[in-house]
């Protein structure tokens, strides 16, 4: 019984050190917060990483993500915002326009009318 326990909670922690992007089981581990002496490289991932090693690499990588997360959620919320002024430009200048327009074409209606009136003296 203790012995499946064991094997059952190995293979978690196996499954656990697979999940992990092998660049974490590659980089030196100074990456993770290890002293160079015990780092964990290409070479040494032969040998058998320590249960407190795997929850160690998981907990940095978990960190890793959360950082990554919320510099993605900043970031789009700087373009959410930027996109957001940039309408607002645009539909100040379209409304511009659109009555710059209007007043042109008032104009061109005021000088048809003008030589109209020119024209019947």
């Amino acid at each position: 019984m203790e012995k499946q326990y064991r094997n059952r909670l190995n293979a978690r922690f196996e499954d656990l050190m697979n999940a992990l992007p092998p660049e974490s089981l590659r980089s030196p581990a100074t990456v993770f917060g290890y002293s160079s002496a015990t780092a964990v490289t290409a070479n040494a991932v032969e040998r058998q990483v320590s249960k407190g090693e795997v929850l160690e690499l998981a907990r940095k990588h978990i960190q890793r993500l959360e950082q990554q997360r919320d510099d993605l959620k900043r970031e789009r919320d700087e373009l959410q915002d930027t996109s957001q002024r940039l309408q607002k430009i645009y539909a100040s200048q379209s409304s511009e326009h659109g009555q710059t327009s209007e007043r042109a074409a008032d104009r061109d209606d005021d000088d048809e009318d003008n030589e109209e009136e020119d024209d019947g003296v």
